[in-house]
C-alpha cells in the first residue's frame, strides 16, 4: 500500500468506504454472536483482523488532510474489536457511520474540484445529467458525489421508469434480493434515499427522492 501521507483525496476516500463496509460487517456478524449464533464468529475473524490491519493507516491518511480520525480509532483500536461483546461499538454505530459518509462525500468533492482547474467555462460539454462513475451524479453542470449504496439507489430509480421503482426491485438490484422486503426494515432503502438527498443539498443540486406507497420516486427540477 502507498504510504499514507501520499494517498490522494480519491484514495483516501476508497479506503474509507472499504472501512465502513468492513465496520458494518463485523458489527452485524457481532450483534449475530452475541445472540447466541456462534456460527458468525468464524466469519467476523477475518473482518476485525482487515479493521486492525488498515485502521491505522487509515487514520493516519485522514490526520494528514485535516480530519478528525477518532471515529476511525474507536472502531479499529482492539479493545473494542476483540471484546466479546460488541456493545461499545454498535450503540454509536449510526452516528459514527453518518460521520464518515460525510468524510467520503468532502474527499471527493476535492478530488473532483482538483482536476482541470484551468479549464475556463464552456471549454467542454457539460456531463449529461444522471449517474456517471460509481458514487458520482451529476445534475446541471453540478457534480454530486455520495457512497456506493446510496448512488446505487438512485442510479437504478433514475433509469426506471417514469424514474419510479418499487422497494423489491430496489432491494433486488442493489442488495442483491437478500430476502423479501418485509424481511429487511424500511429504514434501510429510506436511510438509502436521505442520504441521496442529504449528498444533493449539500452540492446544491434540485433532484430529490422521496417514498410513497413503497416506491422510490425522483423529483428533478431545473
Amino acid at each position: 500500500m502507498a504510504e499514507t501521507s501520499t494517498l490522494t483525496a480519491a484514495e483516501t476516500a476508497d479506503l474509507l468506504e472499504k472501512f465502513i463496509s468492513h465496520a458494518v460487517q463485523y458489527i452485524t456478524f457481532s450483534r449475530l454472536v452475541w445472540e447466541g449464533d456462534l456460527s458468525f464468529n468464524r466469519e467476523r475473524i477475518p473482518v476485525a483482523a482487515w479493521l486492525r490491519d488498515h485502521g491505522g493507516d487509515l487514520a493516519s491518511a485522514l490526520e494528514a488532510r485535516g480530519y478528525d480520525s477518532s471515529s476511525v480509532v474507536r472502531i479499529y483500536r482492539k479493545g473494542n474489536l476483540v471484546s466479546f461483546s460488541p456493545a461499545p461499538v454498535w450503540d454509536e454505530w449510526d452516528e459514527i457511520q453518518v460521520t464518515l459518509e460525510r468524510m467520503v462525500i468532502q474527499l471527493r468533492g476535492v478530488e473532483a474540484s482538483a482536476v482541470d482547474p484551468q479549464k475556463s467555462d464552456g471549454e467542454d460539454e457539460l456531463p449529461e445529467d444522471g449517474p456517471r462513475a460509481v458514487g458520482e451524479f451529476w445534475h446541471a453542470g453540478k457534480q454530486v458525489s455520495m457512497q456506493r449504496i446510496p448512488w446505487q439507489l438512485l442510479s437504478f430509480v433514475w433509469k426506471a421508469p417514469r424514474q419510479q421503482a418499487d422497494f423489491q426491485d430496489i432491494l433486488d438490484d442493489v442488495w442483491g434480493g437478500q430476502g423479501e422486503t418485509s424481511d429487511i426494515p424500511d429504514g434501510r432503502i429510506k436511510t438509502a434515499v436521505s442520504r441521496v438527498n442529504t449528498a444533493m443539498v449539500e452540492a446544491g443540486v434540485s433532484v430529490s427522492l422521496r417514498t410513497e406507497h413503497s416506491r422510490v420516486i425522483i423529483d428533478a427540477y431545473a
